[in-house]
């Protein structure tokens, strides 16, 4: 799974950061308060997250009802103007595939729908993706390389559990009493740890996580670029997961925070998403 920002969204290239969310399953910020972990119950700890990770990420295809809100802020982050969708969406591995149910623009009191034109470019975008990502595939070209999908994030980059990437990044554990604030009072302390890359570079994130303590499950997540992307001031995920069938991590809802603009062009967004009757399809 993956998912993009696009540096200049109107109401055209709101379609490009609409493919951002629905790929990225897991992510987080920095906390403060925090000790290092070098006794082997840290190892403990990743080996069993790492292992779930695999495990409840095994899928390509699902689908899910999706609402969405869209707000275009001011300088403070009070609303200017904001966009609600709700859309059926189904992803077959890199391929998006969204049906506008509805679309609406509130703006200066005012409500105006939106639904057939926000479909129309949807479908165009997704159309062209699908084709551009069919001929990449057929020239046997790899993503890493892939020059208009610089900033979609998959998995591994994210989520650096695994022994192959845990000699690029630090990891912590949020002392117990700050833990238990972040979990459910009626049941057990969450485990909270914290990750941050050792050196800044693209592709790495310094994130938090809330982890269940008997399963291992990644319950929430909140990360941010370790270096952010040219003009790109912010960039702050914060997600909700979901256990399908106590087998497959799915989103139950994200916030997404940017703040990214060039002289005197700023983009101020936060893009919230809830998914419901998600479905696994493979």
């Amino acid at each position: 799974m993956s998912t993009r920002i696009k540096r200049r969204p109107g109401v055209r290239d709101r379609g490009r950061l609409l493919l951002f969310l629905p790929a990225l399953v897991f992510f987080l910020s920095l906390a403060p308060a925090v000790r290092p972990q070098a006794e082997r119950g840290l190892e403990t700890i990743l080996d069993g997250v790492a292992s779930r990770v695999r495990a409840c990420a095994a899928y390509k295809t699902w689908s899910a009802t999706v609402v969405q809100t869209i707000t275009e802020a001011d300088e403070s982050w009070a609303p200017r103007k904001v966009t609600k969708i709700t859309k059926t969406m189904i992803m077959r591995g890199k391929v998006q595939e969204d049906r506008i149910i509805k679309a609406e623009v509130i703006q200066d009191g005012r409500t105006v729908d939106i639904t057939e034109k926000f479909a129309a470019e949807r479908r165009a975008f997704l159309e062209k993706e699908k084709k551009r990502l069919a001929g990449r595939e057929a020239r046997g070209e790899g993503r890493e390389n892939d020059p208009d999908r610089k900033h979609y994030f998959d998995l591994a980059e994210i989520m650096p559990f695994g022994r192959e990437s845990r000699p690029d990044f630090d990891f912590f554990l949020v002392p117990a009493d700050e833990a238990r604030a972040r979990g459910d009072a009626a049941g057990d302390a969450p485990i909270v740890l914290q990750v941050r890359p050792k050196e800044a570079a693209p592709g790495r994130w310094h994130g938090v996580y809330t982890i269940a303590p008997r399963s291992f499950d990644i319950l929430k997540a909140e990360v941010r670029p370790s270096k952010n992307p040219k003009f790109v001031k912010e960039i702050v995920l914060k997600i909700d997961i979901d256990v399908l069938h106590r087998k497959f991590f799915v989103l139950k809802r994200t916030n997404l925070k940017v703040n990214a603009g060039f002289l005197i062009k700023r983009i101020r967004k936060i893009v919230e998403e809830e998914y419901f009757d998600v479905k696994i399809l493979d």
